[in-house]
């Protein structure tokens, strides 16, 4: 029996031997691998799973696009505004503009001249009281009209330059005045106001009127009874620009 074990090893030693570096090699293998020897060609697919990743050892490069796109959170709130910038510099000055459209006339320009009829009394008081003007000398628009006397009526839109003369009954003392106002607002285009004896009295002013706004002449005296306010009392009122 020993004759044939030994014959059958001495038969077989080249395939033991093998047998025995075969085993030595993978065991080497398994044990002894060398550093960064192992490349994503030895590893078979999904064989590196969550439990064999170390917490924490990953980071954002590692993911794929379309897996850094899964993990994106919703868009967070709007911020506070950050404090305002410092002012800017000045910028350089801008080019002439070319010239404007010339500004419309109105044909025939509005203008109106009227006075009172006659001598016209009024009370004692401080209280303005119509002056109706019934002689037209002039109205080029339609501006007076003979059933309102005292007022006058804009054409158009534009400045307008109002012209008043007052001429008082003599021997008043106390202090007179004719007005000529904007009925919307009640503001004055131009007030006479004479005290004692001085002469007749007259004065100018420029007021903005839309078209359609009126105005009003009106007049007040503050002796102790009824005075005159004479006929070549006049009120001229004419368009002058937009």
């Amino acid at each position: 029996m020993r004759i044939s074990v030994f014959q059958h090893l001495r038969s077989n030693v080249v395939g033991y031997l093998a047998l025995f570096v075969a085993l030595g090699g993978t065991s080497y293998a398994a044990t002894q691998l060398p550093k960064n020897s192992v490349k994503a060609k030895q590893i078979a697919p999904n064989a590196v799973t969550s439990s064999k990743v170390k917490n924490g050892s990953l980071v954002a490069d590692d993911l794929s696009p379309a897996a850094r796109a899964v993990l994106q959170g919703q868009t967070g709130a709007t911020g506070p505004a950050g404090p305002a910038g410092a002012k800017g510099e000045k910028g350089d000055k801008g080019e002439k503009g070319e010239p404007g459209a010339p500004a419309s006339v109105p044909s025939p320009t509005p203008f109106v001249d009227i006075h009172p009829t006659g001598t016209l009394t009024f009370p004692a008081g401080p209280s303005l009281t119509s002056v109706p003007m019934t002689t037209e000398v002039e109205d080029t628009a339609n501006m007076h009209d003979a059933s309102v006397p005292e007022r006058i009526t804009a054409p158009v839109a534009g400045l307008y330059l109002v012209t008043a003369y007052a001429s008082w009954g003599a021997g008043a003392t106390n202090a007179r005045t004719l007005r000529v106002r904007r009925v919307s607002d009640d503001e004055s285009a131009v007030e006479l106001i004479q005290t004692g004896s001085n002469p007749p009295q007259s004065g100018s002013g420029v007021i903005r009127l839309a078209a359609g706004d009126q105005l009003e002449i009106g007049a007040a005296q503050g002796t102790l009874s009824s005075l005159s306010l004479y006929s070549s009392t006049r009120v001229r009122v004419a368009w002058i620009g937009n």
